[in-house]
């Protein structure tokens, strides 16, 4: 038995874990077969909660092949069941002897412990349920306690949520409770929730208040009530029964479209980032024949070296900058010996380092990496030159090459002896291949350009910062890739706000709004566009109270007039928001005015909505139901109906119209 009272008082439901679990589903019924909701499935040693019947007396919990059930409903008998692998099983509880000491008490509980109409009502995500108690006179002198315990069961998601329990003690259980607990009365769990015992008038109500938190306002709810008759070691008479059906809720209709707010302020956007580069320069200088200084009196060797001046002064002088290695390369035209060519080639090679080297400073030239190479064009260039100029000569060049592989001067002496060697191969083509080339290679701190952003991105992603992530948002040529830029920018930068919001705006726009994404930037300090996207994600998730905690962290201004408008609307502040609904007329104003119990100004605002519209009709219905014009109320609510089928589902959980479907 008192197992029985603590999981009253309790109402514990969790889930247990075993050994080779199998799914058991089944019923549970009293012997006149019906079927008994909020029947407790436990374990018979620990008394842990499995699980507990719906409705309709049907359960469905995981348990081990091989154990035992304990079932156990107020006023019936308890029963043990072994599974033995069975897993559908179906349950019949006997109704528990009670022995009526007190027969009199017992029938008054029986007929006057009876709450008056009750109504669930929403604000925000607090459910009020408001309803009185009558306590019969014979209760005040006697030797019980009356516990009543209501609480919200949510149809929708199956779960049950007590209330603050109501207590009330005879006066005579009161003095023999205070002897038991050796005069220290604070031992009695249920002592806070004791009604003081002050005679009343028989049949006197009592009143009682309590809201509670949900989450998910628009579920489908109802309370419940249990109520337990006891003495200090038996329960005299039980009793459960449902106190209301259904939720006050007008504003389910409410509509509202806020847009999202993207950060504009530049502080928040972020600064183009300098990146540790490598990057190379070259140029190209000509010598006359058979020398190896270069021609300054060329005017464009004069141009290559002053561009190389320039920009080995601009890396010298840019603190980001840092000159690391020159690549010089000296080349010889084939004509004349082979080996007098090399020799020639590394001469100018030598003549371009020097040249290169008198432009740099000391201490740049102790970090410099210099490597040089030298080398001689073959005869195959000036044929690859000669094809690309269409010459039919390049044929008899070939020729002679193929005849004299590998040996460079055997293939010059018979090339020079050529009828248009001067005119044609020396004058049009070796002056051509007569060069000196630099590569120089430097790092560089700079803003990368938007290919290599890509090319980043592609390669070493591990590497893009912040400003790289925010231009691949920009560049972004759909949703879905700017979508995943933005998880990728914030899963690698979990404080980048411009990533945040944006992430938290395209939720919105997709409809699946996720404040998580931007939680952790709400503060006072957070910019105004984080806050009104974070606003109105919680709005459209029915966060209702988290929302209001945001909002007022706004300013006071004509942009965050809206979003706070509705904010305060839907959290129950509605004298806030009608002066700006009566502005806009219409479904909402009626709306809010019914939600903020002016029934007879939303009747007559009611009336200027459309009859061709369902959910205009179903309004109709609410607002003519509250001023008890029930022909009325009934005609809109067919109407409704027969337009929307579905709303007869809304209607069923509907505390305004659900009398109107009986």
């Amino acid at each position: 038995m008192k197992h029985k009272i603590l999981l009253f008082l309790l109402l514990l439901v969790s889930n247990a874990s075993f050994a080779q679990m199998m799914r058991v589903q089944g019923q549970v019924i009293d012997e006149k077969k019906s079927p008994l909701a909020g029947a407790l499935i436990s374990h018979p040693e620990t008394f842990e909660v499995l699980g507990a019947t719906d409705d309709d007396g049907h359960f469905s919990i995981l348990v081990d092949k091989n154990a035992t059930l304990l079932f156990s409903s107020i006023g019936c008998e308890d029963q043990n069941v072994k599974v033995r692998g069975r897993q559908e099983l179906k349950v019949t509880l006997a109704s528990e002897a009670i022995r009526l000491n007190e027969v009199q008490v017992v029938a008054q509980v029986k007929n006057k412990v009876i709450p008056e109409p009750t109504d669930i009502e929403v604000k925000g995500n607090y459910f009020h349920l408001r309803t009185r108690f009558r306590i019969p006179n014979a209760l005040f002198k006697s030797n019980t306690r009356l516990i009543i315990q209501p609480f919200i069961y949510d149809v929708t998601a199956r779960k049950r949520t007590e209330l603050i329990p109501f207590v009330f003690d005879g006066q005579q259980y009161a003095i023999t409770q205070e002897r038991m607990y050796n005069f220290n009365i604070t031992q009695d769990p249920l002592h806070s929730y004791v009604e003081v015992q002050v005679q009343r008038k028989d049949g006197e109500l009592i009143p009682y208040h309590d809201s509670l938190y949900v989450e998910n306002p628009k579920h489908d709810f109802r309370a419940d009530v249990l109520m337990s008759l006891e003495n200090y070691n038996t329960i005299l008479y039980t009793d459960s029964f449902v106190i209301a059906r259904g939720t006050v809720n007008p504003l389910r209709f409410f509509q509202f479209n806020l847009a999202s707010s993207d950060l504009t302020d530049e502080q928040y956007i972020p600064k183009p980032a300098l990146q540790l580069r490598n990057d190379k320069g070259e140029m190209k200088l000509t010598f006359e024949p058979g020398k190896s200084v270069v021609n300054l009196s060329d005017e464009t060797n004069n141009r290559e070296i002053g561009k190389l001046r320039d920009r080995l002064r601009m890396i010298e002088s840019n603190p980001d900058c840092q000159l690391q290695a020159f690549h010089i390369m000296g080349t010889a035209s084939p004509e004349g010996s082979h080996a007098t060519n090399v020799d020639l080639s590394k001469k100018r090679m030598k003549s371009a380092i020097d040249m290169i080297l008198n432009e740099l400073s000391h201490e740049t030239r102790q970090n410099l990496s210099v490597k040089s190479d030298a080398q001689v064009e073959d005869w195959n260039a000036v044929i690859r030159l000669m094809e690309a100029d269409s010459l039919p000569q390049a044929a008899e060049l070939r020729d002679i090459v193929t005849k004299f592989p590998n040996n460079p001067d055997g293939q010059f002496f018979k090339i020079r002896n050529l009828s248009y060697y001067r005119s044609v191969i020396v004058e049009k083509y070796l002056t051509r291949l007569r060069r000196v080339e630099y590569q120089f290679e430097y790092s560089v701190f700079r803003t990368l350009h938007d290919n290599e952003i890509i090319d980043l991105y592609r390669n070493n992603p591990s590497e893009l910062t912040r400003y790289e992530y925010y231009r691949l948002m920009e560049m972004a040529k759909t949703p879905e890739e700017k979508y995943k830029m933005c998880q990728e920018a914030l899963e690698k930068y979990p404080r980048f706000m411009f990533a945040a919001n944006r992430l938290a705006m395209m939720n919105l726009e997709k409809r699946q709004p996720d404040y998580t994404v931007l939680e952790p930037f709400v503060n006072q300090k957070a910019p105004v566009e984080v806050l009104m996207n974070q606003t109105v994600t919680l709005l459209n998730q029915q966060l209702y109270t988290k929302a209001d905690s945001v909002a007022a962290l706004m300013p006071v201004t004509p942009q965050t007039e809206e979003v706070r408008s509705i904010s305060a609307i839907l959290n129950g502040q509605y004298e806030l928001g009608l002066a700006r609904a009566a502005q806009e007329g219409g479904l909402n104003e009626v709306l809010i005015l019914l939600a903020a119990k002016k029934n007879q100004e939303a009747y007559e605002k009611s009336l200027g909505l459309s009859g061709d519209v369902a959910v205009h009709e179903y309004v109709k219905a609410v607002a003519a139901n509250r001023l008890d014009k029930v022909m009325e109320a009934l005609l809109h609510i067919e109407n409704a109906m027969d337009m929307d089928p579905t709303l007869r589902e809304v209607a069923q959980v509907d505390g305004d119209v659900l009398d109107l479907l009986e």
